[in-house]
């Protein structure tokens, strides 16, 4: 949000912020900045025209400005200023299978099979940032941070509510055409199982949604109105991811390198919920809940569940210096940054780039938790060090790195720092970042108790190709590279992979085929000749989705709907586009005195910015 007195330079001093550390000046104080205000920043010294192209500060401005949050959505580095030009005006796309209702069109025809070969558009009047789906569902996150849903939750219950009039109280309730669910909290990121979807609001807190018009809130002390997310563990720390597992758990990471997983299918929860749910039924002001001109009014149910927390990094892990073991010692000990969520596992991965996993089954058992607990005690279950997926020297003698004859068909890498990790189901992906990229793709191969033994594939195609996030699903990848291509492949079901018909007619879309290495899934199949960008993308079930904008937007495009109920989004229809930000400081005619340009010469006023924006940009 745009706060009072930073809207523009009129209650600054040019030559007192540039004695300010850069970090502050581009972590803190410029993304609360207009963009009006940046530009004439911009104009003042070379120096600030530099700072104001950082590609920090923009990170911060489609967090502020756009509730996108590019840490929790991509492991993109660079780029951000192009993505926040093109957000502005973001298209969704989804194929592959598009039954129970995941097609988001009412009353839309589906073909034979329900099966969509090619990438489809839905409409929305939001401003779609972030798009993830579940077993047959989308969940979609708009910049105001509210969540949109279609599809079905929960595809294996049948649910009695009338298709053409349904009741979002059920975990099966069929939404045809995208809803948005009425909650009391803006929300950063979402997270989908096959059956349920987790959220983490702004202020760090989860819910679970097993019922869309029922969504639970995680709590351990408070009330409804104002509920602390507090546990005797999680105390004075921040909850800083959620991840959805394939059965109905969810993992959560928290600030100072701790995990936790709860069940959404047994224990306390469980009970709350159906007590809960039975009182709600009861109720004639609780249900049916309905969506009325699109909108869900959800009524959030409390659920006072204990976490049960993992158990601590194996006190032994070497010592990994890009890749390498070294003999030296780190001055703190390796914590976790990242966690993934498959089945029977969940995978974690440490701050200097150790991969591990730990088995979690019997979780959803009636005794599971109990079970558990007693287990990590007694170290039969604990974190797994995988050196295949953490150590350079153990993935440059892949064969994929070598011919029959000894020859070498593409350079190994010379290091390796992991810095993502992504999971569903049987399969994982890791991947570093940067020109040097390496990407490894993990397939459970055979489970003996509390231990997996992972097969490893590295596609060439991937490799140092800068891979800035990867999804996988239940047969299927995606993969999106720093450049906004979107890749996929595995099994095609449905026409999961976006990649046409693959040698199938229109009678036999029951039939699967198999696409053993990446390609590129294309966006201009109606827009011939356009320039595509893919910025986030998700695959789930057989079904995958993306959001993508036009690099060669039409100024007379239609425009998303403008929802003025911050600062900012206000000032944005006054505000001059990113691309005004990389004129320099030559540009001396352009004064922090300077009026705003009219809106009525919107026409001639975007195309002068797209031409600079095409000159440079960061």
């Amino acid at each position: 949000m745009v706060k009072k007195g930073l809207s523009s330079l009129s209650n600054f001093d040019a030559m007192s912020l540039s004695a300010l550390p850069f970090d502050l000046l581009v972590d803190h104080l410029l993304p609360s900045l207009s963009l009006t205000g940046l530009l004439a920043l911009t104009c003042t010294s070379k120096d600030f025209a530099t700072t104001c192209s950082d590609p920090i500060l923009w990170k911060r401005k489609l967090e502020t400005d756009f509730n996108y949050y590019p840490s929790a959505e991509t492991a993109r580095t660079s780029g951000f200023k192009l993505i926040y030009k093109g957000i502005h005006r973001p298209k969704v796309f989804i194929w592959g299978h598009l039954g129970h209702g995941r097609r988001g069109v009412e009353g839309a025809e589906l073909p034979r099979g329900e099966a969509f070969p090619y990438p489809v558009e839905v409409k929305f009047k939001r401003r779609i940032v972030s798009l993830t789906s579940g077993g047959w569902s989308y969940h979609a996150l708009d910049d105001t941070g509210n969540i949109h849903v279609w599809g079905t939750l929960n595809g294996t219950v049948i649910f009695h509510s009338p298709p053409e009039d349904p009741w979002f109280a059920e975990s099966g309730s069929r939404a045809t055409a995208p809803i948005r669910l009425d909650l009391p909290t803006r929300f950063i990121s979402t997270s989908c199982g096959r059956t349920h979807s987790a959220a983490l609001d702004i202020e760090h807190r989860v819910w679970l949604f097993t019922r869309w018009g029922r969504p639970n809130l995680l709590a351990f002390t408070g009330t409804l109105d104002k509920p602390i997310q507090r546990h005797p563990r999680i105390e004075n720390t921040q909850i800083i991811q959620v991840d959805c597992g394939f059965d109905p758990s969810v993992v959560f990471l928290t600030a100072d390198g701790r995990a936790f997983i709860i069940w959404a299918s047994s224990g306390s929860f469980l009970h709350q919920e159906t007590i809960a749910n039975a009182a709600l039924d009861a109720n004639d002001d609780g249900s049916p809940v309905k969506a009325i001109d699109g909108v869900v009014k959800c009524i959030p149910v409390l659920i006072r569940a204990e976490p049960l927390m993992l158990p601590p990094l194996p006190s032994d892990l070497p010592h990994l210096q890009a890749g390498v073991v070294t003999e030296g010692h780190p001055n703190s000990p390796p914590k976790l940054i990242k966690i993934a969520a498959g089945s029977p596992y969940i995978v974690g991965l440490t701050d200097q780039g150790h991969v591990l996993y730990m088995v979690v089954r019997g979780g959803d058992a009636a005794d599971g938790l109990e079970t558990l607990r007693e287990e990590f005690n007694r170290g039969i279950r604990r974190w797994i060090y995988l050196p295949q997926f953490s150590e350079v020297n153990e993935i440059v003698n892949d064969s994929v790195y070598t011919t029959e004859d000894g020859a070498s068909e593409m350079s190994p890498p010379k290091t390796l720092n992991i810095t993502h990790i992504s999971s569903h189901l049987e399969s994982f992906v890791v991947y570093s970042t940067g020109a040097s990229s390496v990407v490894l793709v993990a397939t459970l191969a055979a489970l003996d108790g509390v231990h997996i033994r992972f097969h490893r594939m590295i596609h060439p195609t991937l490799q140092g190709r800068e891979i800035v996030s990867v999804s996988p699903s239940e047969s299927h990848f995606a993969a999106l590279d720093a450049d906004g291509t979107m890749l996929t492949w595995g099994i095609d079901h449905r026409g999961c992979l976006g990649q046409g018909e693959l040698g199938r007619s229109n009678g036999q879309w029951w039939r699967s085929v198999p696409v053993d290495q990446p390609a590129k899934v294309r966006f201009d199949r109606n827009f011939l000749g356009r320039r595509m960008f893919c910025y986030s993308m998700t695959a789930g079930g057989w079904h995958t989705g993306a959001l993508v904008f036009d690099l060669d937007d039409d100024p007379k495009a239609e425009e998303v709907e403008e929802l003025p109920s911050t600062e900012t989004q206000v000032a944005k229809q006054e505000e001059p586009s990113p691309s005004d930000l990389v004129v320099s400081a030559k540009s001396r005619s352009l004064t922090m005195d300077q009026p705003q340009r009219s809106s009525s010469s919107k026409g001639s006023k975007w195309k002068r910015w797209k031409s600079i924006f095409k000159r440079k940009t960061v």
